[in-house]
């Protein structure tokens, strides 16, 4: 992972003195192993700049760069992962293609407010993905990002009050769960 030349060049771009920092090179796929070897470049920049990190988009990532003072996010994962019928709700993943939601008539979370949670049924969504229907993928990427947005909303209340964000995700978005073994599995 070259920690010492990560850090040098973090020393380097202190001193020009930029307002803000991208912070890049991890890997999506082993995001956890490049956290933990870099965790010192993870740090948010001295003197109060902007930090932005490339690639960080589970919950699980926001809250663990939050942690380390990273103040803004920006990750195609709610929608992608919507375009592809893999939802986030409360109580874990969801594959809105799986065919035990043929029949489910209800909201795809029942503790969600959204428009898609709403209106539309786990079996509507299914047929619209099944069928590569375009307001599918509107309906979910609609509902990723007001989960998204109800769980920052959330994890910056419990923030403000000085509290750690953990605790399972079924409580999500009140509290955040930061280890990826308990997280519920896609269904």
């Amino acid at each position: 992972m070259y920690e010492d030349l990560r850090e040098r060049s973090l020393e380097r771009l202190r001193e020009i003195g930029y307002d803000g920092y991208a912070l890049g090179g991890l890997s999506v796929a082993n995001r956890r192993k490049t956290w933990s070897a870099s965790s010192t470049t993870w740090a948010a920049p001295a003197g109060g700049q902007a930090a932005l990190p490339d690639g960080v988009g589970t919950p699980e990532d926001i809250v663990f760069a939050v942690q380390r003072g990273i103040d803004m996010f920006d990750c195609v994962m709610p929608t992608r992962n919507a375009r592809h019928g893999l939802l986030f709700t409360g109580s874990g993943d969801l594959r809105i293609k799986n065919a035990r939601f043929k029949a489910d008539t209800g909201p795809l979370d029942p503790e969600c407010g959204c428009y898609t949670c709403r209106h539309y049924s786990r079996a509507y969504l299914h047929h619209l993905q099944r069928s590569g229907e375009m307001l599918g993928a509107r309906l979910n990427s609609i509902h990723n990002l007001h989960f998204y947005q109800d769980f920052t909303a959330a994890c910056a209340r419990r923030w403000s009050t000085g509290a750690s964000p953990n605790g399972r995700r079924r409580s999500w978005p009140s509290a955040v769960n930061l280890r990826q073994r308990d997280r519920p599995r896609a269904v």
